[in-house]
């Protein structure tokens, strides 16, 4: 979250928060093959108490099943298929490698991965512009999805064979990953893993940002810079099950502003120069 700020209202105090750049619901993708997972209302567990129908953003995905077949029976037991770089640039640097299957920590789990996410923050490692932090895995993906492999020898809250998604510091764009335990997430009912990856980090980011950290208040109202990406259009609806009486949003274009208000419960405006006329943009 960029910042809190209060807006004027006749009833009501709000929130202005500028959503991760991203990619966008419109915005480039790499041109490695990848499968685009689908907008739709789904019913997820996380939110089961609060009964709240999620519409999933798009977001790219890459499913992790294909790629055994690229090798064959030649894999050493103790290893598996990953994606690294060798060196920054466009996406035909990626190149498929064979590295040593993880092995978790007391607090960790392994996950078999069957699909990860592909987000901005993947574009700029593969650039060079986003290293890893000290300590994490050098593979791409900060998302993933699948089967609880393993589990380390403190975890008891999960079981081998559970379907989990996870948001990671690295490592997704593989088999195996390992993850401590707190970033795992149960696959809401009714998801793919390839629906499914695209689901932690951008709901981990919307919750901390807008309940834990601006304390989002019933009859508040939310304002939403970058409101087509994955982080906006999520945050739209969980600031509306949290009771904002108004949520309103701006994107880069009119094309935009038009695929969110046929997605969206919130409003919208394309984005210029000056203020934002606020009432004009109500539905």
């Amino acid at each position: 979250m960029r910042r809190r700020e209060m807006v004027p209202s006749a009833t009501h105090t709000g929130i202005a928060i500028q959503a991760s750049a991203g990619t966008g619901l419109l915005g480039s993708t790499p041109s490695i093959k990848l499968t685009a997972a689908k907008n739709r209302n789904r019913f997820d567990q996380f939110f089961r108490l609060m009964a709240f129908p999620l519409v999933q953003h798009r977001r790219v995905c890459m499913p992790a099943q294909g790629l055994s077949g690229n090798v064959g029976s030649s894999l050493g037991s103790g290893n598996m298929l990953a994606i690294e770089i060798p060196s920054p640039g466009p996406s035909n640097v990626l190149r498929l490698v064979e590295r040593p299957k993880p092995e978790p920590r007391a607090d960790e789990l392994i996950i078999e991965i069957e699909a990860a996410g592909v987000g901005r923050p993947d574009l700029l490692q593969r650039q060079g512009k986003y290293p890893p932090p000290p300590g994490a895995s050098d593979i791409l993906g900060l998302d993933a999805a699948g089967t609880v492999h393993s589990l380390g020898a403190d975890v008891d809250n999960w079981k081998k064979g559970d379907r989990v998604c996870a948001i990671l510091s690295g490592g997704g764009y593989a088999e195996y990953c390992a993850v401590p335990a707190v970033q795992v997430l149960p696959i809401p009912g009714g998801w793919s893993a390839i629906e499914a990856a695209t689901l932690p980090e951008n709901l981990f980011t919307v919750y901390d940002n807008l309940v834990t950290r601006a304390s989002l208040r019933e009859g508040e109202t939310v304002l939403i810079h970058g409101g087509s990406s994955g982080v906006g259009l999520l945050m739209g609806q969980i600031a509306k099950r949290a009771g904002a009486a108004e949520v309103f949003a701006t994107v880069g274009s009119e094309e935009k502003c038009a695929f969110l208000k046929r997605l969206s419960p919130f409003c919208c405006t394309a984005r210029w120069s000056g203020s934002i006329p606020l009432k004009a943009s109500r539905k």
